[in-house]
C-alpha cells in the first residue's frame, strides 16, 4: 500500500496519513516542545522519527511564508518549522510538494479565510466518518486541515 503524508505545518500542526485512493489511515499532532522562550516549535527528531514511522513516499505540505501584519518572531517560528519539515523529509528521501492555502483549499471545497477553519473539520469529518473523533474538538482543525491537504495532493497528483 502507498502511504501519502498530508501536513500543516507549524507548532501546532498535524501529520496526515492516507493510502493512494485518499483513504486516511493515520493523523499525529505536529511533535513540538517548548523552548526557553516559552514558545512551542517544531521538534526535528520526533518528526523525523514519526515521518519514518509512517512508510509514506511522498509528502504533500501546506506552503506558508511570512505576510508584512506578521510579527517577527511569528514569521520566524513559520520559517523554522517550515525547514525543519523540509529537512526531516530531505534526510529521509521523502519527496516534498507544497499547496498554497487556496490550492488546497479549492480541491477540499473550503472557503478560503481564518474564519471558515471549522470548515475544514465538518469536511474531514464527511469525508473520513470512521475517523470523526480524529477532528471532533475546535483545536483539532490542523489535523483536519493536514487530511484535507494529503487528499488534494492526491487529486491535484490524479488530475496531471
Amino acid at each position: 500500500m502507498t502511504r501519502i503524508i498530508g501536513i500543516d505545518p507549524g507548532a501546532h500542526g498535524a501529520i496526515a496519513v492516507l493510502d493512494e485512493t485518499g483513504e486516511l489511515l493515520e493523523v499525529h499532532d505536529m511533535p513540538s516542545l517548548e523552548e526557553s522562550s516559552g514558545r512551542p516549535a517544531t521538534n526535528a527528531p520526533l518528526l523525523a522519527s514519526l515521518l519514518a514511522r509512517t512508510h509514506g513516499v511522498r509528502i504533500f505540505c501546506e506552503f506558508v511564508s511570512a505576510r508584512p501584519t506578521d510579527a517577527k518572531a511569528s514569521a520566524f517560528s513559520f520559517g523554522r518549522a517550515r525547514g525543519v519539515i523540509e529537512g526531516a523529509a530531505g534526510a529521509l528521501g521523502l519527496p516534498i510538494a507544497f499547496l498554497t492555502p487556496p490550492t488546497w483549499k479549492r480541491l477540499a471545497n473550503v472557503a478560503p479565510g481564518a474564519e471558515n477553519k471549522d470548515q475544514a473539520r465538518a469536511r474531514a469529518i464527511a469525508r473520513w466518518p470512521a475517523m470523526a473523533e480524529s477532528f471532533a474538538l475546535k483545536k483539532h482543525v490542523d489535523r483536519a486541515e493536514a487530511a484535507l491537504i494529503g487528499w488534494a495532493g492526491i487529486q491535484r497528483e490524479g488530475r496531471k
